[in-house]
């Protein structure tokens, strides 16, 4: 793999409304550059939708409670989160269950991220070295919790044409970058539904351009203000058998967040 790479909600993405969007609100694209043909798409670029999609799957903040179940074929674990996100800048994670993970949290502040460890009252500030690990020994990464990554900013983007995947008309989209760039992913391939641009899958590619894990997103339904999908399942295709799944239980876009919400008191005090 590349350099280390977040989301959550993404994650831990993990959202967020695309209702009523058209090319018009858009700046007009280079004429040689290929436009969306139907829906939600029409008009747009690449970039565009990878635009509407991320503030769609984002707000301007949110809350919520999600529960992550980590499969594989010896063992099972489920964990209940609750989080709460501002902007780009500001996220924070506080695990609910089971008792022994109660407690723990991660907070995340502009390029800053520290873990929480309840049991130990410890806090433990992680490196970007080391945002491509496990976060909580699941199959999201620490970048995927946090979104450290930007979708739009660090890529390029090209608009491959549509085709069916899941049962879904989609928009599929190619990301590069160089090697340069201090992403984990050099290659990403996103299909975004035709008639709203929500994300159905997402393809992760190592260096050999191999998948390296894929992440499907479904259940598609109404919450708070939005359709939104409430259930996202990351599968590392190295190892048969396992995956790890997000679902929303409870979920609220475009709410007032006090900025004492996420600092390291907060974090240590749950």
């Amino acid at each position: 793999m590349h350099r280390i790479y977040f989301s959550f909600l993404t994650i831990i993405i993990v959202l967020f409304g695309l209702t009523g969007i058209s090319a018009a609100d858009d700046p007009a694209p280079a004429s040689s550059e290929p436009v969306g043909t139907e829906g939600a798409g029409l008009g747009l670029t690449a970039t565009q939708m990878i635009a509407k999609m991320r503030d769609f799957t984002r707000g301007t903040t949110s809350h919520g409670i999600m529960t992550m179940e980590v499969v594989t074929p010896d063992w099972n674990r489920s964990v209940q989160m609750e989080w709460w996100e501002k902007g780009e800048e500001k996220f924070l994670i506080r695990v609910l269950s089971p008792a022994r993970d109660e407690g723990n949290g991660t907070l995340k502040i502009g390029n800053n991220l520290w873990n929480y460890i309840y049991a130990f009252d410890e806090t433990v500030h992680i490196p970007p070295a080391m945002m491509a690990q496990a976060w909580m020994g699941s199959d999201f990464t620490n970048d995927d919790i946090v979104r450290d990554s930007s979708l739009v900013e660090d890529y390029r983007h090209a608009l491959e044409g549509i085709e069916e995947i899941n049962g879904e008309r989609c928009y599929k989209i190619l990301l590069t970058t160089d090697p340069s760039t201090p992403v984990p992913w050099l290659m990403i391939r996103i299909w975004t539904r035709v008639s709203d641009l929500l994300p159905v899958r997402e393809e992760y590619y190592d260096d050999n351009g191999n998948v390296a894990r894929y992440m499907d997103f479904s259940e598609f339904k109404y919450m708070s203000d939005r359709v939104t999908p409430t259930v996202m399942r990351m599968v590392p295709v190295d190892q048969e058998g396992r995956y790890t799944e997000m679902t929303y239980n409870e979920i609220e876009f475009d709410i007032d967040l006090l900025d004492e919400i996420f600092t390291e008191q907060n974090l240590t005090n749950p």
